[in-house]
């Protein structure tokens, strides 16, 4: 008793039979859009920063000792990408459609900060809806489709064979390599410890049968010239 395809983006739900004709008023509840519009702004200010903070690099100074100490991003330049493709994504789409004073998401008060993560201004949004709601609704469709649909900047680094899974994928090929070389250093360095463990005990029986020759020399010296004085 559903109907979802007859008015774009509402389902229809038929709960009994009517006698006489029924009446539907539709309206855009455009508090529910803002409100979703910046959720959405909020999560990728959220991996904006995640991306900024994991990226840093700390130089450490110990007298003319110099260590740089990574975070786990600093040495790949994928979560860059990702992020300057959802802000190409942002900053690209334009509303083809409406009167033109809403043209881009900047023009809904959507607009980046210096550090590079987004403002929301609640108060230009809903003016931006109230000018031209057919524009805000083409703006909003295209970056989701931009960002969400199958094709789109998330699916492209997240699925199977995606950007992401394959430098995991490299990056656990790679530690994989390097346990497998640490074990064999380890066992390599545990057979020269043995021979070293080895060499050292037999020098040790050969200093202690050398010391107990030394000792019977001497006691047979000193008997020697006892006998002889």
């Amino acid at each position: 008793n559903q109907i979802a395809d007859l008015i774009p983006g509402m389902t229809l739900e038929l709960k009994q039979a009517g006698t006489g004709p029924v009446q539907l008023t539709v309206s855009a509840d455009n508090d529910k859009t803002a409100k979703t519009v910046k959720d959405i702004i909020a999560q990728i200010n959220d991996l904006i920063k995640y991306s900024t903070d994991n990226s840093k690099i700390e130089r450490n100074e110990r007298g003319n000792k110099v260590t740089n100490t990574y975070s786990s991003l600093a040495k790949t330049r994928l979560d860059d990408q990702v992020v300057r493709a959802i802000q190409s994504a942002i900053s690209e789409t334009r509303a083809t459609i409406g009167n033109g004073e809403v043209s881009t998401l900047g023009s809904l008060g959507i607009t980046i900060n210096r550090d590079g993560t987004y403002a929301f201004n609640d108060a230009k949004f809903s003016e931006g809806i109230k000018k031209d709601p057919a524009a805000v609704q083409q703006l909003i469709q295209k970056v989701a489709d931009k960002l969400a649909s199958s094709n789109g900047v998330i699916r492209q680094y997240t699925k199977y064979d995606g950007q992401i899974p394959l430098a995991i994928k490299s990056n656990k090929e790679q530690n994989d390599s390097l346990n497998k070389k640490i074990a064999r250093m380890e066992e390599l360095f545990e057979k020269q410890a043995e021979a070293m463990r080895l060499m050292f005990s037999r020098l040790e029986s050969n200093m202690a049968k050398l010391n107990a020759g030394s000792s019977a020399i001497s006691s047979m010296v000193s008997s020697y010239n006892a006998n002889n004085s």
